[in-house]
C-alpha cells in the first residue's frame, strides 16, 4: 500500500503542477509567488482538497526533515492530528522523491511520469540518475575535481 500511495501521490502532483501552468500560467520566481502558486493549486481527491504543498509536505514528505520552505511565509505544513488526510502520508522518509517531482522551475526535475508501481524504487532511481546526468556537473581545475549543483 505504501508504494501505491508514493506512486499516486507523486504522480498527481506532477499532473497538479501541468494543470497550474496551463490555468495559471508561470508560477512565478518570489518566494511569494512561488508559495501563492503551491497553495492555489488544488484537487478535490475524494472529497478533499489537496494542494501541491499539502501533497508534497503532508504526504510524501511526512517523515522527512521540515525546512523552512518559503522563509518567514512557511506555514505548518503537516496534517494535524484530527485532519483526516493524515492517514494517507507516508510513514518513512523517501528523499528520492526530490527527483520525480516536476516543481516548473530552473532546477526542477524533467517531467517524467511514474508508470508501474511493482518497479517504483527502480523508476526512482532513474529519476534520480537523470536528474543528476543533467544537472550536476563535474569540472577539473588544476587537477582537482569540483561538483558544480544547480542552484
Amino acid at each position: 500500500l505504501l508504494n501505491e500511495r508514493l506512486f499516486f501521490f507523486i504522480n498527481i502532483y506532477n499532473i497538479i503542477t501541468i494543470h497550474g501552468l496551463i490555468v495559471k500560467s508561470n508560477p512565478g520566481k518570489s518566494l511569494l509567488e512561488r508559495s501563492t502558486f503551491m497553495r492555489s493549486c488544488k484537487y478535490n481527491l475524494n472529497g478533499q482538497l489537496f494542494s501541491l504543498l499539502d501533497i508534497e509536505h503532508g504526504i510524501l514528505r511526512n517523515k522527512s526533515a521540515k525546512p523552512l520552505v518559503f522563509g518567514s511565509l512557511t506555514y505548518s505544513i503537516s496534517f494535524s492530528d484530527r485532519d483526516p488526510r493524515k492517514v494517507l502520508a507516508l510513514d518513512e522518509p523517501r528523499p528520492l522523491i526530490s527527483f520525480c517531482l516536476f516543481t516548473a522551475c530552473i532546477s526542477s526535475p524533467i517531467l517524467i511520469p511514474l508508470k508501474y508501481v511493482d518497479t517504483i524504487d527502480e523508476e526512482l532511481i532513474n529519476c534520480t540518475k537523470l536528474y543528476i546526468q543533467r544537472l550536476v556537473k563535474v569540472i577539473t581545475k588544476d587537477n582537482i575535481k569540483y561538483i558544480e549543483l544547480p542552484k
